[in-house]
């Protein structure tokens, strides 16, 4: 891993924008089975608050996710998370998710919180992530909710 070029790149260009959809769909949809739930022109992919973004490796997209900003809550909600099946357990979505939560940092964010998948779970707690309910009314999303507050190194 260390042998190679990562960078998070905030999505603007059609390009990323394609990229962007066709990682998230296929692997946060198709590959659960749910294809025709996916939405490309999600009002909320477009909000100013909300940065979506792409784990680029050696100039190739492999990861994907959305960095919503809660100014206001001084914290960022990291979402969907989606890292390309045949780069899964590879550290991918650890360097992704710490790149994001250093923009978040730099953007006013004391803690990063997630809606998490069941199954991701165990990936956000490797992550520094614990159980923490910051939503009670799921008024942001649902899924078991984790928090990681949020320092400079």
């Amino acid at each position: 891993m260390a042998d190679h070029a990562y960078s998070l790149i905030s999505v603007v260009s059609p390009e990323h924008w394609a990229a962007y959809h066709a990682l998230r769909k296929k692997v946060l949809f198709d590959d659960r089975g749910r294809p025709s739930k996916y939405d490309s022109n999600h009002p909320d992919d477009r909000r100013p608050s909300n940065r979506p973004v792409i784990l680029m490796c050696d100039s190739a997209p492999v990861a994907a996710m959305r960095i919503d900003i809660v100014g206001s809550a001084s914290f960022a909600i990291m979402r969907t998370v989606a890292v390309m099946a045949n780069h899964q357990r590879r550290g991918y979505g650890r360097i992704m998710l710490s790149l994001a939560e250093e923009y978040a940092l730099q953007n006013g964010s004391t803690a990063a919180v997630v809606f998490s998948a069941p199954d991701a779970v165990g990936f956000y707690t490797k992550c520094g992530y614990a159980p923490h309910t910051w939503d009670p009314q799921g008024l942001f999303g649902s899924g078991p909710q984790l928090r990681k507050l949020l320092t400079r190194q």
